[in-house]
């Protein structure tokens, strides 16, 4: 009605009847006849059409959201998408057409899903391109339905950030319900390049874009009905950039006992050529995020890496545990960036997250080390004792882990029931466990506990378990088959791997040993299916005071005994185990004091007492000289009180009145 108005006409075609297999592309003419108003002639004007079945492949594939991870898989190398906002992922429920929107390219038809309701609408995918290319937009696909009748019915998609904003896509009528289950979803499609208000559909490197899909028209009565999303494919064209990487995660824990000022690790990396082959060059290191500030620094940073898929050592990170102080079951942690960037192209960075661990104190009942939660470094481990996990697929955190509470077969200590795992696959199929003495005393190892379990039907089933290290290598240590699937929780199967067999399965001060897992891989097509190691105990026969001996730095066969007294001060080791005393340091003396009361004059004897160790008898005797008898006794003992247990321990005082003379002997046993 306007000369200066437009107006769309949206065209549709049917691939339900045509049938274009991938690649096919068909062919048309749009014939439009108009005529002004009043006049009795008609115009025709023709615009070509044409329709292909586009494959979703390498070439023009950007983001790939298939299932329930946060990050696209597969996506452009160096372009980061995340998806987020949504109510819940769902592993029961999916689309099972294997396109992406209608799309060809193989999606999964396994379940695997986002979901959203009227309470939480919005999901989100956010694009950050760190390619160091311009990326640009061509079209979004994707599968979407109701889960439920009153889950909502429609789903708006925009765009924001460094492009043209705006609504891309509205469905035009209310999404199917199927019921939660999974099914072949309805399919849609929304090319971007038809779009003529969106004059800028380009991030450049380091700019970024957010599309939203946006679920709306529910049923008020049950506002966290579901609806899914699923098979997302966002296509168009970039650069692959190269891709510098960490394996096997982006992680780096460096173990810390008492005895550490300083701690460090050497960060090895490779990277992987992109469409320009160019080298890495390695500008600056920064750290962010610091829990301790000031405690993480960084020395040795190479100009660059010349060689693609080659690991080498490109930087060390330090840790400061001389101003830190780390307690025994505390950590340190803070983000590091590497700004790096290829000949001519933009500065991109990779951050990784570091920490400085030490591990807690262990618990009774023979531990030398635990590892469950973070399988970086040990959980729990005697003082000196640390370990480190390498190979494999590295962590799976989603959340993932036996949960039968148990380390391996051993209920006591009790194993958390679901946490973080160390997951092996068919591609990356040896995992290794090195343990080291750092500065304890030398320990006899009695048994090697763990849990594993297989993920899925196609996870690797059969593994064997080897020893090295400065112990009696054993290669066939053992040998097992037959894994429960379990998914990524359940009951995994037990192992408990006696270490007494070896002819030498001593841990001197300094010496390690490793353990080695090595999975039989079940070949081509099932690479990234995992089986998972969790709950791992490494156990010794030494009981609650043996162990006590070995961190408090008694040398075995020289004066590690319970009636030794090394430092001569009175208190033998017993009493020294017994009362949290160094048994290298004459400390021995009780707190004595007199004081009178009421016209009565007290004689105080205050004691630290060890709680958790219920072997141990704890008698307290007085009596007025210390050659003649009666013998002591507690009859004229009073206790004024015992304090809080803290650590370990506890205080407890005594009294007696005091005549001419008067003496307090404490006595320690075991049973």
């Amino acid at each position: 009605s306007s000369p200066s108005a437009s107006e769309d006409i949206f065209i549709e075609f049917d691939n339900g009847t045509a049938g274009l297999a991938v690649g096919e592309t068909a062919t048309g003419v749009v014939e439009i006849v108009w005529n002004e108003v009043g006049s009795a002639s008609s115009t025709t004007s023709t615009v070509p059409v044409s329709a292909m079945y586009l494959e979703v492949n390498a070439d023009n594939t950007l983001a790939i959201f298939e299932h329930t991870g946060e990050n696209a898989s597969p996506r452009l190398p160096g372009l980061v998408a995340q998806i987020s906002g949504y109510a819940s992922t769902s592993t029961d429920r999916g689309s099972t057409d294997g396109t992406h929107g209608s799309l060809a390219g193989n999606a999964r038809t396994t379940k695997g899903c986002y979901q959203a309701t009227l309470s939480s609408p919005v999901i989100s995918v956010a694009l950050t391109n760190n390619t160091g290319y311009d990326c640009t937009f061509d079209s979004l696909h994707f599968d979407a339905a109701k889960g439920w009748a009153k889950g909502p019915g429609t789903v708006t998609v925009s765009i924001s950030g460094d492009v043209t904003g705006g609504s891309i896509f509205t469905n035009a009528a209310t999404l199917p319900a199927f019921g939660g289950q999974a099914a072949d979803y309805p399919d849609f499609d929304v090319p971007l390049t038809n779009l003529t208000w969106m004059t800028d559909r380009t991030i450049a490197h380091g700019e970024s874009a957010l599309i939203e899909f946006t679920f709306s028209d529910g049923d008020l009565s049950n506002v966290d009905a579901i609806s899914i999303l699923d098979n997302i494919a966002l296509l168009g064209s970039g650069t692959e950039g190269a891709t510098l990487t960490k394996v096997p995660n982006r992680y780096v824990s460096m173990g810390v006992t008492s005895s550490d000022t300083t701690v460090s690790q050497l960060i090895e990396m490779f990277y992987t050529e992109g469409d320009a082959a160019t080298n890495i060059v390695f500008n600056s290191v920064s750290f962010t995020n610091e829990s301790h500030a000031g405690a993480f620094s960084y020395s040795g940073l190479i100009a660059g890496l010349s060689t693609p898929e080659e690991t080498n050592g490109i930087v060390t990170v330090e840790f400061d545990n001389a101003s830190a102080q780390l307690a025994a079951g505390t950590y340190a942690e803070a983000t590091m960036q590497i700004f790096w960037n290829e000949a001519g192209v933009g500065e991109r960075f990779y951050d990784l997250t570091v920490y400085a661990t030490r591990p807690a104190d262990v618990p009774e009942g023979g531990v030398v080390a635990l590892f469950n939660y973070e399988f970086l470094t040990p959980d729990a481990a005697l003082d000196g004792i640390l370990g480190t996990f390498d190979g494999g697929a590295g962590f799976g955190d989603d959340p993932a882990g036996s949960d039968d509470g148990t380390y391996g077969s051993l209920v006591s200590p009790a194993a958390p029931s679901d946490a973080s795992c160390w997951v092996g696959n068919n591609s990356n199929n040896v995992v290794t466990l090195t343990v080291t003495n750092k500065n304890a005393g030398d320990i006899v190892l009695s048994s090697f506990n763990f849990d594993i379990g297989r993920r899925w039907a196609n996870s690797p089933e059969v593994f064997t378990l080897s020893v090295s290290g400065d112990v009696t290598a054993d290669p066939n240590l053992l040998s097992a088959s037959g894994l429960t699937e379990v998914g990524n929780i359940g009951d995994f199967d037990d192992f408990d791997v006696p270490l007494t067999n070896l002819v030498d399965h001593t841990l001197g001060t300094g010496e390690s040993v490793v353990f080695t897992f090595t999975f039989v891989s079940k070949g081509t097509g099932f690479e990234w299916f995992g089986t998972s190691i969790d709950n791992i105990a490494l156990m010794t026969d030494l009981d609650a005071f043996g162990i006590w001996a070995i961190t408090a730095g008694l040398t075995p066969g020289v004066n590690h005994l319970r009636g030794d007294n090394p430092d001569g001060d009175g208190s033998d080791n017993l009493m020294e185990y017994a009362t949290g005393g160094d048994p290298m340091t004459p400390d021995a003396a009780a707190t004595l004091w007199q004081e009178e009361e009421t016209g009565t004059n007290w004689f105080y004897h205050v004691y630290s007492e060890r709680t958790d160790d219920a072997s141990l008898i704890f008698t307290l005797g007085a009596r007025d000289n210390l050659i003649f008898l009666p013998d002591w006794s507690d009859a004229d003992l009073e206790l004024v009180g015992e304090s809080g247990e803290s650590g370990g321990f506890k205080s407890v005082t005594n009294r007696t009145d005091l005549g001419s003379a008067e003496f307090i002997r404490l006595q320690v046993d075991q049973n």
